[in-house]
């Protein structure tokens, strides 16, 4: 039994053109209403101003974040972290404190949050050299 297909000469591009159109809309709207976008306006703010907290910490009141790290690499951990400006803040002016010396010889603070995140601050230079979540060891 030989079977016949019926195939079209010409293809009609008709449809093509409205789904093209939505598709780059698609894109547009999800680049502008992307949160990494925010997030890195946001580090970049706090690598370049600092953060202000009202109440100061061992006589800082602004916290830069720690330039050992690139903008890219900390709106990472922010992202991956759950960390923001706000929590930090927070953290900065409300937080559990921890001493402790660093195997450099660096004399920092842990600052914890109530769920057991927490923050690595340098209270000589102003800086935040980490942001963990509670599930990192220290």
């Amino acid at each position: 039994m030989h079977l016949t297909h019926s195939i079209p000469r010409k293809i009609s591009l008709a449809w093509f053109f409205p789904i093209l159109l939505m598709v780059i809309a698609g894109f547009w709207l999800a680049k502008s209403n992307n949160p990494d976008d925010d997030l890195s306006a946001e580090i970049q703010i706090v690598i370049d101003d600092g953060i202000e907290i009202s109440i100061p910490l061992n006589g800082c009141t602004n916290f830069k974040l720690k330039d050992f790290k690139s903008a890219r690499r900390w709106k990472k951990q922010f992202r991956d972290r759950g960390f923001d400006t706000n929590k930090i803040r927070d953290m900065l002016q409300n937080g559990r404190q921890e001493s402790f010396v660093d195997w450099k010889g660096h004399h920092l603070l842990r600052i914890f949050d109530s769920d057991g995140n927490y923050i690595v601050v340098d209270p000589l230079t102003c800086e935040i050299w980490q942001v963990a979540p509670n599930t990192f060891l220290y």
